[in-house]
C-alpha cells in the first residue's frame, strides 16, 4: 500500500479546530472560495471558466447573495466574471429555480410562523425571535435548497432580530437554521454545539418541538456578550 496522503483543510469557519495535517483556515474570509482563489493565485493556477463558475457559486452562497461581506468580495466577484463565470446562469441555478411543490412547501412552512418569542441576552438586550417549523410529513421529497431558502424569508421580517427555522428530517431530530443581521448566530449555535457563519449558522438538536424551541431561547440568553453585532 502507498503512503498515507496528507489531509489538507481549507476553511473559513472560526469553529474549525484544525483537524487536517495541513490547515489553511481564515476566519475573516467570508467564503472558503476566496481562500481557494488566493491559493490558485499563489500557485499560478489558471482560473478557467469552470473554476470561476464554481468559485462564484460558492461566493454567492456564503455571502447570502452578497448581503454581507467586505469590499473585497465584490472585487473577487469581478475577477471571476472576467474569467468566465456566467452570473445569470449561476444565479438561476442557485436561487431562482424551484418546483411548484417546493414553492407550496415554502408557503406551508411560512404559515406556521410563530412570532412573539423573545428573551433577554447577557448584554441586557431583548432579542425578538421568529420561528418557522417544518415537520417530516411536509419536508419529505422536497429539495434541501428550497427548505433552506425559507430561513431568508423569515430573516427579512420587520422587527425580527433572530430568524429560526426548525426542520424535522427524522423523528425528533431537528436541523436548525439561524439567520440574523444584528447577532452573531454562529456564537448562538455554538452554545448548542453547532456553528457556521456570523449571519447564517445552524445545529442539530433532539427532542420535541417545544423542547427545541426552549433550547433555542436558552441558547440566545446564554450566548456571549460579543454575539451582539
Amino acid at each position: 500500500m502507498g503512503a498515507k496522503q496528507p489531509v489538507i483543510v481549507l476553511d473559513h469557519h472560526a469553529t474549525n479546530e484544525g483537524f487536517g495535517d495541513i490547515n489553511l483556515v481564515d476566519a475573516q474570509a467570508e467564503s472558503t472560495t476566496s481562500i481557494v482563489y488566493d491559493l490558485c493565485q499563489a500557485l499560478g493556477v489558471e482560473i478557467t471558466p469552470d473554476i470561476a463558475k464554481c468559485l462564484y457559486a460558492g461566493l454567492v452562497s456564503d455571502t447570502g447573495g452578497f448581503r454581507w461581506g467586505r469590499p473585497r468580495i465584490h472585487e473577487l466577484a469581478q475577477s471571476l466574471v472576467e474569467h468566465g463565470a456566467d452570473i445569470q446562469q449561476i444565479s438561476h441555478n442557485l436561487v431562482d429555480t424551484y418546483s411548484l411543490d417546493d414553492v407550496r412547501l415554502i408557503g406551508q412552512v411560512l404559515v406556521s410562523l410563530r412570532t412573539g418569542q423573545s428573551t433577554r441576552n447577557s448584554t441586557g438586550t431583548n432579542v425578538n425571535i421568529v420561528i418557522a417549523c417544518g415537520i417530516i410529513a411536509w419536508l419529505k421529497g422536497h429539495s434541501r435548497d428550497a427548505v433552506e431558502s425559507i430561513a431568508d424569508y423569515v430573516r427579512g421580517l420587520q422587527g425580527v432580530d433572530l430568524a429560526v427555522v426548525l426542520k424535522e428530517y427524522a423523528q425528533q431530530t431537528w436541523t436548525i437554521s439561524l439567520r440574523s443581521d444584528s447577532w452573531d448566530v454562529a456564537a448562538i449555535a455554538g452554545v448548542c454545539g453547532g456553528g457556521g457563519h456570523v449571519h447564517a449558522a445552524g445545529m442539530t438538536l433532539y427532542g420535541t418541538e417545544q423542547e427545541i424551541i426552549g433550547d433555542i431561547v436558552a441558547a440566545v440568553a446564554a450566548a456571549p456578550e460579543t454575539a451582539k453585532l
